[in-house]
């Protein structure tokens, strides 16, 4: 429960704009839920994990260490591998923004057209009911009502 707090101080953090405080939880919520992962078995991963790999890419972002930003979120892409997220996921492009910041546009594009095609195979181009905090879940929208005839 502690990491689910780290992570959710950190959003708050994030949303009011004070990247010190933000940087600090989300810093912790990467520390304990490697350290719960790797308590289970050295090479486990989950999905917490990966998004914990996205936040300290973010962290590292929002401070301009772009190296470290950039290899938590080629990390986060490995996990994401590994546990078989399969739908394009808007930290794609704040991975894609670490490349533009360090001038690899290339790498940057590449990561964006992969997000685009990955949608377009997934049929994910509209609004989904998915979210992409794995620990928040958001029902389907509802469905039209047939008119009676």
């Amino acid at each position: 429960m502690l990491v689910d707090i780290y992570y959710c101080l950190g959003l708050t953090s994030s949303g009011n704009n004070d990247i010190e405080k933000a940087r600090i939880n989300q810093e912790a919520f990467f520390a304990l839920q490697k350290r719960i992962c790797e308590s289970i078995a050295p090479d486990f991963v989950d999905v917490k994990l990966g998004l914990a790999y996205a936040e300290l890419g973010l962290s590292r972002l929002l401070i301009g260490q772009l190296d470290e930003s950039i290899e938590a979120y080629k990390q986060e892409r490995v996990i994401r591998d590994k546990v078989g997220i399969q739908i394009p996921l808007s930290r794609d492009a704040t991975f894609a923004a670490a490349y533009m910041m360090r001038g690899h546009l290339e790498l940057a594009e590449k990561i964006l057209v992969e997000s685009v095609e990955l949608a377009e195979r997934t049929g994910t181009t509209k609004s989904s009911h998915r979210s992409e905090n794995p620990m928040i879940y958001l029902p389907p929208p509802p469905r039209e009502k047939k008119k009676a005839r």
